[in-house]
C-alpha cells in the first residue's frame, strides 16, 4: 500500500465506523423503545407544552401530564415528538415505566429510524468506497499496464475554476479491438495531455476492469508533469 493512500483508507474505515455507530445508536434507542412498550403501562397523557428542538426541525420535546395506574399525577418530557405546535392539549398515548414513571414513550416512537437510515447510508457508502479502492489497488498491483492515448476531455463546470472537474477519455488498440478507457474525476485540467498517452492498469481478463492513473500526470508537487 502507498503511504499517499493511507489517509484515503483511514477516511473510509471512519465513514464505516460512523455507519455502524449510527446503527448501534438506532439499534439500542429502537430495543429500550420497544422494550418499554412491551413491559411499560399504557395511559392517556395530555400535551401541555411543546419545546421546538430545532428552528428548522418538525421534533419537539413535549412535556405531557399523566395520572398512574397508582392515582399520582405525573409530569414527563417525550423527546423527538412528531407533532404541531397546534398539538398543545392533544390528548396521546404512551407507555411508562412504573418503576420509574418519568421514562416515557409514545404509541409510535420511531425517531430511532434518523440514526438507521443515516447509519445505512454512511455504511453503504464507505463499503463501496472501500471495494472500488481495493479492485483498484489489485488492478495496480496485478493488471496489466497499458499507455492508452488520450483522446477526449469531458469538463464539467463548477461553481468557480477549483471546483471544476475533468474526465480523461484514453484509448487503446490491441489485436484490431478498439477500448475506451475513462478516468474518475480530476480537478486539474488535462487538456495540455491531449494526444499523449496515459498509464492504465486493466485486468488481463477483462478490460472492463481498469484504472486510468491520471495521478501519474502530475508530478509530486502537485503540479502538472
Amino acid at each position: 500500500m502507498k503511504q499517499k493512500e493511507l489517509p484515503a483508507i483511514v477516511g473510509i474505515i471512519i465513514v464505516i465506523g460512523v455507519g455502524l455507530g449510527l446503527m448501534a445508536i438506532a439499534y439500542f434507542n429502537f430495543k429500550s423503545i420497544s422494550d418499554l412498550q412491551k413491559t411499560g403501562i399504557k395511559t392517556e397523557a395530555i400535551i401541555t407544552h411543546l419545546a421546538k428542538k430545532r428552528m428548522k426541525d418538525s421534533k419537539y420535546d413535549a412535556r405531557v401530564v399523566f395520572v398512574t395506574k397508582e392515582g399520582d399525577q405525573r409530569t414527563a418530557i417525550l423527546s423527538n415528538y412528531s407533532s404541531f405546535s397546534s398539538d398543545k392539549g392533544k390528548v396521546i398515548e404512551i407507555y411508562y415505566d412504573p418503576a420509574d414513571p418519568s421514562r416515557i414513550v409514545s404509541e409510535s416512537d420511531s425517531y430511532y429510524t434518523i440514526f438507521l437510515i443515516l447509519g445505512a447510508v454512511f455504511f453503504v457508502i464507505g463499503i463501496l468506497i472501500l471495494r472500488q479502492t481495493r479492485a483498484k489497488a489489485m488492478l495496480i498491483s496485478q493488471g496489466n499496464r497499458l499507455m492508452a492515448d488520450i483522446s477526449d476531455i469531458t469538463a464539467y463546470k463548477g461553481k468557480s475554476e477549483a471546483h471544476n472537474l475533468f474526465i480523461i477519455h484514453a484509448t487503446y488498440t490491441e489485436r484490431g479491438i478498439k477500448y475506451t478507457f475513462y478516468s474518475q474525476p480530476v480537478q486539474f485540467d488535462p487538456s495540455p495531455f491531449l494526444n499523449t498517452k496515459v498509464l492504465v492498469y486493466v485486468d488481463p481478463k477483462n478490460y472492463g476492469k481498469y484504472h486510468v492513473d491520471a495521478e501519474s500526470l502530475v508530478n509530486k508537487q502537485g503540479r502538472i508533469a
